[in-house]
């Protein structure tokens, strides 16, 4: 009998190998189930189990299934209950805070403009700050052209005298009385230098091509949202996202976010953040119509959809934890707000350039437009007329809330400056809806932005958190 009872094991499982190699015809859930059914059945003829066993295993299955479940049940009540004040299972209202590139100015060396750039990324990350618009005041550049025009006063350049060039002291009396001998030099001088450029053309050309030096960016605005931007980005997919550049120089110096969508590769969550790869350059052949997304897992994910390579996209393996299949995970895209509307997880900020003040109050520019934009726009300045310390102070409802802080002299300084805003900078208050004082008794007479966006969102926190989405915006 026993046997009679190998020999119909081995049968079954030629039949299943015979399955397997024709697995292009077979959906994955197909495909699954005759892999498992003849790793079974080959583990079963090596090693013969009894029903005991087979019993007991199976029950041990079924006890960690229950236990996972439970897990991801109680995981979801926590995320709904911690969701912040829509009252649904997620966080439908969003954050936006603006800040001038010119907070960076007063930075003396590339070390101290990165560690500026680390605290506001710190503070965005501590507080769900949704997105960060970034915003060119006028006042950073009008400064940097006067430091030009001092450097050029103290050299004592005159761009009027003809003498500066060099070669331009011959006037035309001169070059008109030139005799012959002088004009036979010069046409010798002249193919002298030709025969020195075709040979120098000749050089270059043989030589090896040089390898471009890329320079620090002098632009503040640039700088501060490339240093943003890195640190956002999960750290198993900054090698793909950022080349080297002398920007990120002193990046490795700051602290992490540590933001849930920076997982590690032994965590498991329904949503990570990934990079569509070139499918050849793993070695792979793919269907057209299809993507793999690197997603810091050690399988990649696979999406049904054609996406460029080296696009960084959101993607969605479902609600449990899934195992991954011969080629990976099989994934859908999904939007970045998912995770914070669905089940009220921050998911990092987005970065936006503004040209000035005027670009970041313009609806048309948000992210949000479709939405109705901005429906509450607050200005932070210490001649606000409204205090957070006040007994009746209360924010009011919002569904997309922009906080606007000023550079090192403030908004009103930014609003004169601009020159798309024609209104007078004691008048700076009539943009905003409110025109806020969040640190009225300061012992210094200055506090810095990085200080600012601390101390103003950390005191606007409990009221934002009591915030109801307007059911009129739902």
């Amino acid at each position: 009998m026993a046997g009679r009872a190998d020999a119909v094991d081995a049968k079954r499982l030629a039949e299943l190998v015979a399955e397997l190699s024709s697995e292009d015809d077979m959906d994955e859930g197909e495909r699954t189930q005759a892999r498992n059914e003849a790793t079974a059945v080959h583990k079963e003829t090596r090693h013969p189990v009894t029903e005991e066993e087979r019993a007991a295993r199976q029950a041990a299955k079924a006890e960690l299934r229950r236990k996972r479940k439970e897990a991801e049940e109680r995981t979801a009540a926590l995320q709904d209950s911690t969701a912040g004040g829509s009252g649904l299972s997620g966080r439908k209202y969003t954050v936006s805070i603006a800040i001038p590139g010119s907070i960076i100015d007063n930075a003396q060396s590339g070390e101290l403009r990165t560690m500026v750039a680390g605290q506001l990324s710190r503070a965005a990350a501590v507080f769900q700050i949704d997105e960060i618009v970034i915003f060119e005041d006028y006042l950073g550049a009008k400064a940097r052209r006067a430091r030009v025009r001092e450097s050029e006063l103290d050299a004592g350049t005159d761009i009027n005298d003809t003498k500066a060039g060099g070669d331009a002291a011959t006037t035309r009396e001169q070059a008109e009385t030139a005799t012959e001998a002088d004009e036979a030099a010069a046409a010798a001088a002249a193919t002298a230098a030709a025969a020195a450029a075709a040979a120098s053309d000749q050089a270059t050309a043989a030589a090896p091509p040089k390898r471009v030096r890329l320079h620090a960016t002098k632009d503040p605005v640039t700088f501060l949202a490339r240093i943003l931007q890195y640190l956002e980005t999960p750290q198993y997919l900054r090698k793909a996202l950022f080349p080297v550049h002398p920007d990120l120089k002193f990046a490795g110096m700051l602290h992490p976010l540590d933001t849930p969508h920076h997982m590690r590769e032994s965590e498991w969550s329904r949503y990570r953040e990934g990079v569509v790869v070139d499918p050849t350059t793993r070695g792979k052949r793919f269907k057209p119509g299809k993507s793999l997304v690197d997603v810091g897992l050690k399988k990649l994910a696979i999406v049904s959809r054609g996406i460029q390579p080296g696009t960084r996209l959101t993607v969605d393996l479902g609600a449990n934890h899934a195992k991954p299949g011969k080629k990976g995970y099989i994934a859908a895209p999904c939007p970045p707000s998912a995770p914070r509307e669905r089940h009220g997880t921050y998911w990092g900020y987005s970065l936006r350039i503004a040209e000035g003040l005027k670009g970041v109050l313009d609806n048309d520019a948000s992210p949000f437009k479709d939405d109705g934009g901005y429906d509450l726009v607050i200005g932070t300045s210490e001649r606000g007329d409204v205090c957070v310390d006040e007994e009746e102070f209360a924010v009011p409802s919002f569904k997309h809330l922009l906080l606007v802080f000023g550079g090192p002299l403030g908004i009103e300084e930014s609003v004169e400056a601009d020159p798309a805003i024609t209104l007078d900078k004691v008048k700076s208050s009539t943009l905003f809806d409110m025109w806020l004082n969040t640190c009225p008794i300061q012992g210094s007479r200055t506090i810095r932005s990085e200080e600012a966006l601390f101390i103003s969102l950390a005191a606007l926190r409990p009221f934002l958190e009591k915030n109801k989405v307007p059911t009129f915006l739902s």
